[in-house]
Parts: structure tokens; sequence; C-alpha cells
């Protein structure tokens, strides 16, 4: 399911280029932006848990 997410995300620029949008961004661009936002916000809930974690001897 995730890659006909990515799918719709990489075509969306390309059927807005018909109308009178104007995007400055390409398929690609989006896809890349998307992607380090997500890595961003997994590293820091990675980093919330291990904060709070007691561990095993506590």
């Amino acid at each position: 399911m995730d890659g006909v997410y990515l799918a719709i995300i990489a075509i969306l620029p390309m059927l807005a280029r018909f109308t009178s949008l104007d995007l400055a961004f390409g398929g690609t661009s989006i896809l890349i932006v998307v992607g380090v936002a997500i890595e961003m916000i997994q590293q820091l809930e990675s980093q919330l848990v291990m904060r709070h974690y007691k561990g095993f001897l506590e």
C-alpha cells in the first residue's frame, strides 16, 4: 500500500502541469522531503523513548 502512496506523490506534479497550477517542486523532490521528515520524526521518537527507559536493573 505504501507503493501506491509513493506513486501518487510522484505523479501528482506531472498532473498539475495540465492545470493552471505552477509547482516549484517535482515528484522526486517531494519524495525526498517527505522521506527526510519521516526519518527525523522516527529518530526523535526513539530518543524520547530512550530518555524514559529505566532498564532492567532499576
